[in-house]
């Protein structure tokens, strides 16, 4: 038996790609909901606005992993705008669906995010933020050369006395 895989690419979101953006960023939050400090409900009426925000800015992106043409993972990058904090920018709302899990997807996602924004003129810094039971996300970001700057404690209110902790991970461009 042969089974077929999925041809795979990555490429910058563009405004066509709107729809399939919000309709994975809800899936990433109803999916791993522990992983993000949005709640769905929450980041129903703003998905779109968030995403038509990356698109305003040049230095600002979103990479998409396609599988058969469809967008199964993604990495956003926003570059601080303000003068005193320009050579900053930030990782955020990566995710990739669980099918492509444990197969290098995510790091090959994360190392052409990491390239493109190494090449960003005056950009210094790069920072993420990782909920610290992730494990598999926390590898992956020391392995591209993060390392983790603070610890916060009880960031996340789940309920009654349940909380999660984050940790602010930065990495230094590499020119």
């Amino acid at each position: 038996m042969i089974i077929a895989r999925p041809r795979t690419s990555l490429r910058s979101l563009a405004p066509a790609d709107r729809a399939d953006f919000v309709a994975l960023r809800m899936e990433s939050l109803r999916t791993d909901p522990l992983a993000f400090g949005t709640e769905a409900d929450e980041e129903s009426s703003y998905a779109l606005h968030r995403f038509d925000i990356l698109m305003r800015y040049p230095d600002d992106f979103c990479l998409g992993f396609f599988a058969d043409g469809q967008l199964a993972g993604k990495l956003c990058f926003n570059r601080d705008r303000r003068r005193r904090t320009r050579h900053r920018g930030t990782i955020w709302g990566f995710y990739l669906r669980p099918a492509f899990r444990g197969q290098g997807m995510g790091r090959s996602l994360l190392e052409v995010a990491l390239d493109r924004i190494d090449q960003q003129s005056d950009l210094e810094q790069i920072k993420l933020v990782v909920v610290s039971t992730n494990a598999a996300a926390i590898a992956l970001y020391t392995e591209a050369g993060f390392t983790v700057r603070q610890l916060e404690e009880q960031a996340y209110r789940l309920g009654a006395g349940h909380y999660l902790d984050l940790l602010h991970m930065t990495r230094h461009a590499q020119k």
